[in-house]
């Protein structure tokens, strides 16, 4: 990921502000909750934390977060706005190719990145590797799934407004989807939730077998 361009770094001061007007600010807000409830966590390894909008929520049931991004810029605002949470450490890493070791981490949590990224079983057999065994991944994503035709094509014009054409491997992240990709990678789905009103996102727990 690291060695692809990443169109998402030139929006990295206004990343928080832009999402917003996107999906919803008050929708966002109940991503955030429905995460919160994720205890437990252990050690939690995040991918693609961008600016760190979950990154805190996933911090305070967290032992630690390592949170990471191909993206310098994003990484910096990150780190800017976490600085108070001793918990989290933010690092420049490629999630097809992770610095660390088998069997690393309890959790790993990824949020409106797997629908973005090409290979999508490569990067999470690369999660599974890290993972201890049973360890837990969470995935939550944007998605159009079962929202209406007004709210998609509103949807589609707040988002090309804001950042132009989507990347041409994004997909629409489905339950069936997001079920195949985790038997193929190596994880038995444990729950899937469909969240939001106008906007909705798909969340996904799978245990590493």
């Amino acid at each position: 990921m690291i060695a692809l361009n990443n169109q998402w770094q030139q929006f990295a001061t206004d990343f928080e502000n832009r999402n917003n007007y996107v999906v919803g600010k008050s929708e966002i807000d109940r991503l955030k909750t429905r995460l919160s409830k994720f205890y437990g966590t252990g050690h939690v390894l995040e991918l693609g934390c961008g600016n760190g909008t979950y990154t805190k929520v996933m911090a305070d049931n967290a032992e630690s977060v390592t949170a990471t991004d191909v993206s310098r810029e994003m990484l910096n605002v990150c780190q800017k706005r976490l600085c108070d949470c001793d918990n989290v450490k933010t690092q420049l890493a490629d999630g097809f190719n992770l610095p660390y070791r088998d069997n690393s981490f309890d959790t790993l949590f990824m949020a409106n990145l797997l629908h973005v990224v090409p290979e999508q079983n490569k990067l999470l057999k690369e999660c599974h590797r890290v993972l201890k065994p049973f360890g837990q991944v969470i995935v939550m994503s944007v998605t159009m799934y079962k929202m209406s035709l007004i709210n998609r094509a509103k949807l589609l014009y707040r988002y090309h407004k804001t950042y132009g054409k989507k990347p041409t491997h994004s997909t629409v992240l489905t339950p069936d989807l997001c079920q195949s990709l985790f038997n193929a990678s190596g994880f038995e789905l444990k729950s899937q939730e469909l969240l939001g009103t106008n906007t909705h996102a798909l969340l996904c727990q799978g245990i590493k077998r």
